[in-house]
């Protein structure tokens, strides 16, 4: 489409350091044309020009979420969500009026059930559940989405009430009298539970990374393209014109290849392979199949995606020294240090980026030092390999990120206190001795490194505005702790050009610059102008996409 599009007057921010300012913007086909002041811009309007005026308000880069999980967050939305239930009741009477209201299930699920709610519960907390209902398979997933509960009728459903064996890192945990207490720690014990609730398709880039089976048929193809097409909505609604996946397989590929040539891929999403510390190494030939075959401006892959530990919640996150409420306990990685270097090595030897879930201390350092041995054995090279979250990170591994290229992938709303998050039981299990090494993200800004910031929808809420005022108004948990928030700048370079230049895009989007895409947003009021108290208050009235207008508030 020929589009001839121009915004004027508005507080046109566009995150280029040679002009960061500008009133108006000139839109032609799918690219801009020219940023500038209202007259350098109108004098280029012809009778086919489609005029928007911004009235004051603020025009900025389309936002780049680079860690979500598209499908199990499109396929969250209406679900059972918990995550503004702080106690057992709460849980209770919200779980049972789902369940009045959803008659028809048989299987319930919440999401976003916080640690504290089971502080001081029985180990069985089995027996707890069972007084929410006893009648249907229920389980509750953390917010952090690495640890459920379940009723006994679940456990029972699922064959697991007499334990069950699992990777290591994995469990089912027991009780004294060899039941199931109800506790299930990481992903391989909870989808034991979840496949009581069938089909779990949205799932499987990131349960198994392998595909669907048996293959699904038009029906349910269509089914799981209106769920991520749901997604997509909400996602352009929120003003996001960028996605990193952070879970892949080639039929969630497929599904949103086939949403793009309808017309219908309002965002950019970039697909992972999801290598599993169970798979032969031969299996990243899958990562480059995926990476020859999807790599236009809209839909790419050329990553692989690990997980090299768990949590801290749970304490499954991989720590160098004990956890403070856990002594002779640090976690355990999913991978050996041996053979997560040469699966790294040969990985950036095929050219493919590597991201990593390292949450723990150890789990970061043996990360990096997998990209230190990656580039002795294959040369250095612009990489731009990731580590995703970074909760605890050692101070001598701080400066490694710029020495080895390597970009920190860190979410706002997940320190303990943000977003609604409780304080405990993180903040016991990270120690008062630690509280300057966890979520430091200007420590690791300040020494050069590139922070790039997102959400790990469903894990946490996916509005970046959200998540903004979330990252400017971090709390401190001690009046020794450093204040390890970026300012309004960084933290919106860490959503719009460094989420680009993490995916190699920095000179096609990510900014407000003639040539590049027409991916931006315009908001209710002025960012840069008002209190970061008052960031939440802000709403995304107009989405553009590669010059379509995807959403527009009425």
């Amino acid at each position: 489409m020929d589009r001839d599009i121009i915004i004027h007057s508005g507080k046109v921010l566009t995150m280029d350091e040679s002009k960061p300012y500008a009133e108006a913007i000139h839109i032609k086909r799918n690219r801009i044309k020219r940023v500038g002041s209202n007259k350098e811009i109108l004098i280029s309007k012809t009778q086919d020009t489609e005029i928007i005026s911004a009235k004051g308000k603020t025009i900025m880069p389309g936002f780049i979420d680079s860690h979500i999980h598209i499908f199990p967050g499109a396929d969250s939305l209406g679900k059972l969500n918990l995550t503004n239930a702080y106690t057992f009741d709460e849980i209770k009477d919200l779980t049972q009026k789902y369940m009045h209201d959803n008659e028809d299930l048989n299987f319930i699920e919440g999401n976003g059930v916080h640690y504290s709610i089971f502080k001081g519960v029985e180990k069985a907390t089995r027996f707890e559940l069972d007084k929410i209902t006893k009648d249907k398979s229920l389980l509750l997933i953390a917010p952090d989405h690495h640890s459920g509960w379940a009723n006994t009728k679940a456990l029972t459903e699922a064959n697991i009430l007499q334990g069950f064996a699992l990777p290591e890192g994995n469990e089912v945990v027991m009780s004294s009298d060899g039941y199931a207490e109800g506790m299930l720690k990481e992903n391989e014990a909870i989808k034991l539970v979840s496949a009581l609730e069938t089909p779990r398709r949205s799932r499987l880039g990131l349960d198994t990374g392998g595909e669907p089976i048996p293959t699904p048929n038009d029906q349910a193809r269509n089914i799981d393209k209106k769920t991520l097409k749901n997604g997509l909505a909400h996602l352009a609604k929120l003003g996001i014109t960028s996605v990193h996946n952070m879970d892949g397989n080639f039929y969630t590929l497929e599904l949103l290849d086939e949403i793009q040539r309808e017309n219908n891929l309002t965002c950019r999403v970039k697909v992972p392979f999801h290598f599993k510390p169970e798979m032969d190494e031969k299996k990243l030939d899958t990562a480059l199949e995926m990476h020859k075959k999807w790599d236009t401006p809209f839909l790419s892959s050329g990553l692989v995606k690990f997980f090299m530990d768990g949590v801290i919640g749970s304490s499954t996150a991989f720590l160098v020294n004990d956890y403070a409420d856990t002594p002779e306990w640090k976690g355990r990685a999913l991978f050996s240090e041996n053979r997560f270097k040469k699966l790294v090595a040969k990985v950036d030897k095929m050219g493919l980026q590597i991201a990593v879930h390292s949450i723990g201390d150890a789990a970061v350092k043996r990360v990096l030092n997998a990209y230190n041995y990656a580039r002795k054995e294959n040369g250095n090279r612009d990489s731009r390999h990731r580590i995703e979250h970074i909760e605890l990170i050692q101070k001598s591994d701080i400066k490694r990120f710029k020495k080895l290229g390597v970009i920190a992938s860190m979410q706002p709303v997940h320190p303990p206190g943000s977003d609604g998050l409780p304080l405990e039981p993180e903040l016991s299990k990270i120690g008062k001795h630690r509280f300057n090494q966890a979520y430091a993200w200007k420590s690791i800004k300040n020494s050069g490194s590139v922070v790039i910031f997102s959400t790990d929808w469903p894990v946490s809420n996916v509005d970046p505005l959200n998540c903004i005022y979330n990252a400017l108004n971090r709390k401190i948990w001690t009046a020794d702790t450093m204040d390890q928030r970026l300012n309004l700048n960084e933290t919106l370079s860490a959503y719009t050009k460094l989420g680009a230049f993490a995916e190699f895009k920095e000179n096609e989007k990510g900014i407000l610059k003639e040539g590049y895409f027409a991916d931006l947003v315009m908001l209710s009021g002025v960012i840069d102008q008002i209190k970061p108290s008052q960031i939440k208050e802000l709403e995304v009235e107009l989405t553009m996409v590669d010059g379509d207008i995807v959403y527009k508030k009425t």
